[in-house]
């Protein structure tokens, strides 16, 4: 669900804040993308996921009408934080196989 989630929360944030939003957007996504490098659980990669959308829901609250027409205007805007989109998705989906792969190692060992 979330892989959705964050791509459509982007589209709308891509439409509602301008240059130095979609950078503050940007870097919440670099942030939390460096976190799940480092997550040991799906668990962890879930709340690391969780408090992302908190943190981008709680910023674009704080932008005016004004951010939002800036924002829609500017086709850079967008495509930065559509590039950082798409590098966290594919950052989740390695860090959940490799997560997925060491489980199924722990598993097949003879106990």
């Amino acid at each position: 669900m979330k892989k959705f989630i964050l791509p459509l929360l982007a589209l709308w944030l891509c439409i509602s804040c301008e240059n130095s939003h979609a950078s503050h957007i940007c870097d919440f996504i670099e942030e939390a993308e460096a976190q799940i490098k480092d997550a040991r659980t799906e668990a962890e990669v879930d709340r690391i996921s969780k408090t992302l959308f908190q943190n981008i829901a709680e910023y674009s609250s704080a932008m005016t009408p004004e951010d939002d027409k800036a924002l829609s205007e500017d086709p850079e805007a967008a495509k930065e934080i559509q590039t950082a989109v798409e590098s966290f998705k594919a950052t989740i989906a390695t860090k959940l196989e490799d997560l997925h792969s060491k489980t199924m190692r722990a598993d097949s060992l003879p106990q």
